[in-house]
C-alpha cells in the first residue's frame, strides 16, 4: 500500500549496465498503480462494569476492523496492550488500583498496517466509599415480651442491610419511603443494656455500620408504704405516703374494695388522703399497686386498724375512807390501748401515770372539804381517739370518833367530842 497518494504513482528510471540486457542507456519505465487506504479502523468497545472499586476486576472488550494491527487501551494514564481474540475481538482484563472515588476515562486506540487510528472513549466510576448509616430504635427502654423497632436511612446505592442482636443477623426491609426498617421481639433476657450492630451494603459491596443500643427492664417498681397513723376511728383522715422507684407510672391503692389514685409529688413519693368511713371495727388492709411505663407491676400491703370502741374504765381510790390532810391512792384498770388518763377532783384535773402493770395511778392529797363523798372523775382516751369515762369516788370524814360511857353507879351519860 502507499500511503498519501491519491489515484495512481508512474516510476521512471534510466541506466546503463543492466546485467543481462548487453546495452546501455535503455530507458525502463513501470506505471504501478494500486488502490490507497486513507482509513482509520472502526472500534467500538464495553466495559464489563460501570461502577467498581480499588481492587475489582474490570474487562474491556472491543470489537475492531478486520484490517486491526494492534489496540493499546489507556487507563487511569497507564497503557496496555489489548489481547486479539477470535475475529474481530479484542480484550483486557485490568484490575482496579487504590484510586480516589471519582469517574475514569478508558481511551482505545486501535491501528492498522498502515498505521491509521480509531479511537473509543468510555468511562468507570470508581466508588470505594461505605454507605452512610443513620438510625434510631423505638422504644430505647423495654421489656421481655416488647416489640423494638430498628428503624434506618442510608445512602441511596444501598443494596441491602442487615440487623445483628445476641449473635443473630436478620435481613432488614426496605419500604417504599426508602426507610429500612425491622421489628424485634425482645427474648427473655437479663435486665441490662444490649447492643445492635447495623450493616448496609452497596452493589459494590462497600459495608458500612453503625451501632443502637437498648435497654431490658423487667424489674417491677418496688414500693414502701407508711400511714401517718395504724389506728383510726371512723371519721378520721389518713394520709398514706409511698416511696417508689423513680420509673414508676402509676400507683393505685385498693381499700375496702374501692380503687384509690395516688398522686405523684417531689422526690418520688406518691400520697393519698383517705376519709376511714363507717366500718366495723377490725384490721384492714390497703393494696398497693405500681406500674411503670413498661408495664412491669409491682405490689406491696399494709394495714390499719379501725377502733370506735371508747376505752373502758375502772376506777378505785385507796383507803376508800380518809380525811383532810390523807393521802389516797386513785387506781384505774383501763384497756390497754389506752394511752391518756385524767382524774378530775373538785373541778381540777390531774394527768394520771401508768405503770408497768398497766394501772394507771394519782396520789393525791385531800384538802380541806366537808365530809362526804369526794367525787373522782376519770376520762380515758385510747390511739384512736376514743373517749371514755366513769366516776369514783372517796368517803371524807373528818368528825371526831364518839364515846359513850357509862358511869356505875348511876344513870348512863353520853358525852361527844
Amino acid at each position: 500500500m502507499i500511503k498519501g497518494i491519491i489515484s495512481s504513482v508512474t516510476f521512471k528510471w534510466t541506466g546503463t549496465g543492466i546485467e543481462g540486457m548487453g546495452q546501455d542507456g535503455i530507458e525502463l519505465v513501470w506505471d504501478l498503480t494500486e488502490y490507497v487506504d486513507n482509513t482509520a479502523p472502526v472500534v467500538t468497545s464495553s466495559l464489563s462494569r460501570s461502577m467498581v472499586r480499588s481492587g475489582d476486576n474490570l474487562t474491556v472488550d472491543a470489537q475492531s476492523s478486520s484490517d486491526t494491527s494492534y489496540i493499546v487501551a489507556n487507563v487511569m494514564g497507564n497503557l496496555y496492550s489489548m489481547n486479539k481474540g477470535s475475529g474481530n475481538n479484542w480484550n483486557l482484563d485490568f484490575t482496579v488500583p487504590d484510586a480516589a472515588d471519582g469517574v475514569y476515562t478508558v481511551l482505545l486506540c486501535a491501528f492498522d498496517g498502515m498505521g491509521n487510528m480509531g479511537t473509543s472513549i468510555m468511562n468507570f466510576t470508581v466508588d470505594n466509599t461505605a454507605p452512610t448509616i443513620n438510625a434510631t430504635c423505638n422504644p430505647v427502654l423495654t421489656r421481655t415480651g416488647n416489640s423494638v423497632l430498628v428503624n434506618a436511612t442510608a445512602d441511596d446505592d444501598t443494596a441491602s442491610m442487615t440487623l445483628e442482636v445476641l449473635g443473630t443477623l436478620y435481613n432488614m426491609i426496605k419500604d417504599t419511603y426508602g426507610n429500612w426498617i425491622f421489628n424485634y421481639t425482645v427474648p427473655g433476657l437479663a435486665d441490662g443494656t444490649y447492643d445492635m450492630l447495623l450493616t448496609a451494603t452497596d452493589a459494590l459491596g462497600n459495608t458500612g455500620n453503625n451501632y443502637l443500643n437498648f435497654t431490658v427492664d423487667n424489674t417491677a417498681p418496688a414500693l414502701v408504704g407508711d400511714l401517718n397513723q395504724t389506728t383510726s376511728r371512723t371519721g378520721d383522715n389518713l394520709t398514706l405516703n409511698v416511696s417508689a422507684d423513680n420509673d414508676t407510672d402509676t400507683l393505685t391503692a385498693t381499700i375496702l374494695g374501692e380503687v384509690y389514685n395516688l398522686t405523684k409529688g417531689s422526690g418520688g413519693f406518691w400520697t393519698l388522703q383517705y376519709l376511714v368511713p363507717q366500718v366495723a371495727d377490725g384490721l384492714y388492709a390497703i393494696i398497693l399497686t405500681g406500674t411503670d411505663a413498661l408495664g412491669n407491676v409491682g405490689s406491696a400491703s399494709l394495714n390499719f386498724t379501725v377502733d370506735n370502741t371508747p376505752p373502758s374504765i375502772h376506777g378505785s381510790v385507796l383507803p376508800g375512807l380518809t380525811k383532810t390532810g390523807n393521802s389516797v391512792l386513785v387506781k384505774v384498770v383501763s384497756d390497754p390501748d389506752t394511752v391518756r388518763m385524767t382524774a378530775t377532783i373538785l373541778g381540777t384535773t390531774y394527768s394520771m401515770i401508768q405503770g408497768s402493770d398497766g394501772i394507771w395511778m394519782l396520789q393525791y392529797t385531800v384538802p380541806e372539804v366537808m365530809d362526804g363523798f369526794l367525787g373522782v372523775f376519770l376520762d380515758a382516751w385510747d390511739g384512736a381517739g376514743n373517749h371514755g369515762f366513769n366516776t369514783t369516788n372517796m368517803s371524807v370524814d373528818n368528825a371526831l370518833p364518839g364515846v359513850n360511857c357509862t358511869v356505875l353507879p348511876g344513870p348512863p351519860c353520853q358525852k361527844r367530842y
